[in-house]
This record gives C-alpha cells, sequence and structure tokens, in this order.
C-alpha cells in the first residue's frame, strides 16, 4: 500500500500541460492485480486490495486538494482540473494486463493510436463533483491520458510496448526489471520503484554480513526471474560468494517447483535464494523445501524478496494452505523488500491511509 505517488506525478506532469483554466477532467487508466489463481483456486489478497486503494486515496487527495501525501497540490494545478479514473484487474498475468488495454483501447474507440486525451466537461457539473471531494470513475468512452501500473515487470513490458504505440505515458509501481530501463524500448514506461539491482546488493550483503560463503539459488522462469537471478549471479560474485546449484522452474507450475527444490537439496547447500514473485511459487517452495528436508528447521536459510508484505503473517495469510500448516514451514526465511517510502514519510501515510473515510476511496471492483 506504499503505491500512491504515481497518481501525483500524472497530475503534475499533464495539468499544467494542459492549461485549461475550464473544468478540465483528465483520465488515467489503473492496473492493478486483485485476483490471482493459486492451485485452483481464486484468491484476493488484503496486501493487493491495500495497493489498489492507496491509488484511488491518491486520487481523491488530489482532487481534494489534500497535500497531506500527494504534494502541494492546492498551489499546483489548475482549479477546474481533476483526475478520474478506470481500473482493471490484471490476475497478476500478462493476458490480464494486455487484454485491460486492448478492451481500453477498443471502448475509446480509437481507429489505430492517434489521439488527443481527457475530456472537459461542463461548469454546471462541477459544483457537484466538488460537493463529493471529488474522485468519481470515468465513462468508458473517455481516453486514458497516462496508465498507473501494472505490476509484474513481464505485464509492464507488453502494456508499455502498446501503450507507446498511442504515446501514452506507463508508470509503474511494482515493476523492478532493469530490462525496462532501455528507453530505446520502452520510452513511455517509468516507475515509483527501485530497480532489481538495488534489492541483489541488499541480498548478497546479507549473505556476506554472516559470513555465509556459500548458496544455491532458486528462480522463476519470468521475466521478473531471470533479471533477478542474472543480477544475483553479479553480486555473488563481487562478494565472494559461490553459488552452488542455480535451479529455474516454470513459473507457477508447482511440479516444476517441486523438482527445482529438490535439486536444490542435492547441492548440499543450507543457504537458498529465492528468486520468484506470485503466491503459488512462494507455497510450492515452502512446501517442497520442507519435504525435502532443507527448509522450516535449523540449520537452513532461505531468502526471498519481494513477496508483497514485510510481515510474514501477512504473507502467510494471502496463501491457499491454512495458516497453522504453514506458519511452522516459514521457518528460517528471510524477507528483503525495497520500500520506495519509509521512516517519516511513511508514517504520515500509515495514519492517513487509516484515517481515511472508507466511502471516499471505496471501488466495487476493488471491494
Amino acid at each position: 500500500k506504499m503505491q500512491a505517488g504515481p497518481a501525483l506525478l500524472l497530475a503534475i506532469l499533464f495539468a499544467p500541460k494542459q492549461g485549461y483554466a475550464a473544468p478540465f477532467n483528465a483520465t488515467i487508466g489503473v492496473m492493478v492485480p486483485l485476483s490471482v489463481t493459486a492451485f485452483g483456486t481464486v484468491i484476493t489478497p488484503l496486501s493487493f486490495q491495500q495497493m489498489a486503494t492507496s491509488i484511488i486515496l491518491a486520487i481523491h487527495h488530489v482532487n481534494s486538494r489534500d497535500g497531506t501525501i500527494v504534494g502541494d497540490v492546492a498551489n499546483t494545478l489548475p482549479d477546474g482540473f481533476r483526475l478520474i479514473y478506470k481500473i482493471t484487474d490484471t490476475h497478476f498475468s500478462i493476458a490480464g494486463g494486455v487484454k485491460a488495454i486492448l478492451d481500453w483501447r477498443a471502448q475509446e474507440g480509437y481507429a489505430g493510436f492517434d489521439c488527443s486525451c481527457g475530456s472537459s466537461f461542463p461548469s454546471s457539473n462541477l459544483a457537484t463533483n466538488r460537493s463529493k471531494n471529488a474522485y468519481f470513475t470515468s465513462s468508458p468512452k473517455d481516453r486514458i491520458l497516462s496508465i498507473v501500473g501494472p505490476d509484474l515487470s513481464e505485464i509492464s513490458a507488453a502494456v508499455a510496448v502498446i501503450a507507446g504505440m498511442g504515446g501514452t505515458p506507463v508508470t509503474s509501481y511494482f515493476s523492478v526489471s532493469t530490462t525496462l530501463s532501455d528507453k530505446s524500448k520502452f520510452p513511455f514506461f517509468s516507475r515509483t520503484v527501485p530497480v532489481e539491482s538495488f534489492n541483489m546488493i541488499g541480498m548478497a550483503s546479507i549473505i556476506e554480513s554472516f559470513g555465509w560463503k556459500q548458496c544455491a539459488v532458486l528462480f522463476s522462469d519470468s521475466e521478473y526471474g531471470n533479471s533477478f537471478a542474472a543480477a544475483f549471479q553479479q553480486r555473488a560474485g563481487i562478494a565472494g560468494i559461490t553459488i552452488l546449484s542455480l535451479q529455474k522452474f516454470k513459473n507457477l507450475d508447482r511440479g516444476s517447483i517441486l523438482e527445482g527444490v529438490a535439486a536444490l537439496k542435492n547441492s548440499g547447500a543450507r543457504v537458498f535464494v529465492f528468486l520468484a514473485q506470485g503466491n503459488t511459487n512462494l507455497e510450492s517452495a515452502m512446501i517442497g523445501a520442507n519435504a525435502s528436508g532443507i527448509g522450516g528447521r535449523d540449520g537452513f536459510v532461505w531468502i526471498a524478496g519481494e513477496l508483497g508484505d514485510s510481515n510474514p503473517e501477512n504473507i502467510i495469510r494471502g496463501l491457499s494452505t491454512p495458516v497453522a500448516l504453514l506458519r511452522p514451514l516459514f521457518f528460517g526465511w528471510m524477507v528483503l523488500s525495497l520500500d520506495a517510502l519509509y521512516g517519516a514519510r511513511r508514517a504520515t501515510f500509515e495514519t492517513a491511509f487509516a484515517a481515511v473515510d472508507p466511502a471516499l476511496v471505496y471501488d466495487p471492483l476493488i471491494n
């Protein structure tokens, strides 16, 4: 839920550009993962709902000119400027992200990708919108000025290419792959989170600080996993850490994950680095490590990054297996995450997030 920043970025970048003294709506598209399929069951993790709601909260703050989190919007935005939004569930998948942007394009009536974005609305509606203290959803035909999201790096890569054809910026709150930094391929992509290389420095430093000299790596065959694994190998080499085994598994495939874990056991390693996203991947790795005798017990450590939450209990509660069964399996796991918002700013955000009237930021899709 630390991802309120993109909406501010969009507001400040594009409102002055329009230069409207008259009332003006700027439409943004919001891509969030709300539901994900784990072992055949569709679940909606609370952390996903919080992340999506924080974006709606940022939009509400922009429109009500509340600078607590999003900055000095009262003095930097034209009086009649309002953000409106379209929101979609990517289902944590490339297909979900691509379908979303193609659906938006179809709704907007694009003939190709040459368009002007945003919509003006009559002055008579302005007082009504202000009295509601103002956030509101867009109609399907409103054209998107910019996109907040998506989540996974591989989804962002696909969406950014399609959006870029129409010159539509994409600002992700979750995608960390260094591949997306290539402006020759993704000229309209930006993000509000650090790139993965910083996390790899942290992982290697943790191993080094404990005096461990060897480890093994389990990673997903995905944009996230492949780029993370390459970055970690580089950092491990610099730190003098020997990688005994490097095992790739098919993303979200439980059988493939269990095979990878079994191969790690044969390496003789006692320290493991887990590089993957998604509940199915994590849950399968935890279960496989315990079954193979290399997890959930003394003498073995698993280091993971970006599991969606820094609180282990919240992570476990987002999985499909009962909490009481999973909790012992999480013994010996360490989670390293990069927070874009921390310290006093994080405390300010948490206070504002907890105090907001839920009715002002409610969206039925997020629920």
